[in-house]
């Protein structure tokens, strides 16, 4: 397995949870060295168009490009210990001396919470820029799908009783034994009550009223991390870079 692999692997095996788990790790110091490239693809897509009447066909091929702007830099933080930092269409420059602050989210069960794979916002404290990467932290929220629980309670109300009644039947004693009659019809009823509170919980999720999600929640969270750490920062730069902060 590749270390690109194993970094996709960790991320999904370690993805946040619950609120309680968000870990939001802050890593300062002043850019060394940087490298700036543009990575181009070229996407071609032919669509074959056929006419009936004539038996004549023809192509049009269609040719577009996507440019992606990659980021490396190499920081050296205030205890003298130098990083990396890798990112794509940030959306403002850097350049040596600048200082910048990297911001890793993570789940409390990942080890390795400052890695590059976690890092989900870049500071420039320099220029006053800061950017958060939303598709970043989406990658790593574990959203619930509430439609697979709600289908799951409704086979247990529909389903589950009949099937219960199914298999009793075939290897029960037989009708003729009232007791047993009696087990296996309040055998089905549990069931499906069971399903129907289980689905009726469900459903109060799906429609009752709507809090703020577990990702809203985590990106409210590093925005507070973000603003705090611009904060903290205005007082070590010289009086000429202080600016107001960006908008994101």
């Amino acid at each position: 397995m590749s270390r690109v692999e194993r970094g996709r692997h960790r991320a999904l095996a370690n993805k946040v949870n619950a609120l309680e788990e968000l870990t939001v790790e802050i890593r300062t110091g002043m850019v060394a060295g940087n490298q700036n490239w543009s990575q181009s693809n070229v996407n071609v897509r032919t669509t074959t168009h056929h006419d009936g009447a004539t038996g004549h066909g023809r192509s049009d091929t269609n040719v577009s490009t996507t440019s992606t702007e990659q980021l490396r830099l190499f920081v050296c933080d205030d205890d003298g210990s130098e990083f990396e930092i890798r990112a794509h269409n940030v959306g403002f420059g850097f350049r040596e001396g600048h200082r910048v602050s990297a911001v890793y989210m993570a789940s409390t069960h990942d080890s390795h919470r400052s890695d590059g794979d976690n890092l989900v916002g870049l500071i420039n404290h320099s220029t006053g820029k800061h950017s958060l990467f939303g598709n970043s932290v989406s990658r790593r929220v574990n959203t619930p799908i509430n439609l697979i629980w709600l289908v799951t309670g409704l086979a247990m109300v529909i389903a589950g009783p009949i099937l219960v009644f199914k298999l009793w039947t075939a290897y029960g004693p037989g009708d003729g034994d009232l007791g047993w009659l009696l087990v296996k019809g309040l055998g089905s009823l549990v069931i499906g009550v069971f399903g129907a509170l289980f689905l009726h919980s469900q459903l109060t999720v799906t429609l009752g009223p709507k809090g703020p999600t577990l990702e809203e929640a985590v990106l409210a969270r590093l925005r507070e991390t973000i603003a705090a750490s611009i904060e903290q920062e205005k007082g070590r730069l010289p009086p000429a870079a202080g600016m107001a902060p960006a908008a994101e």
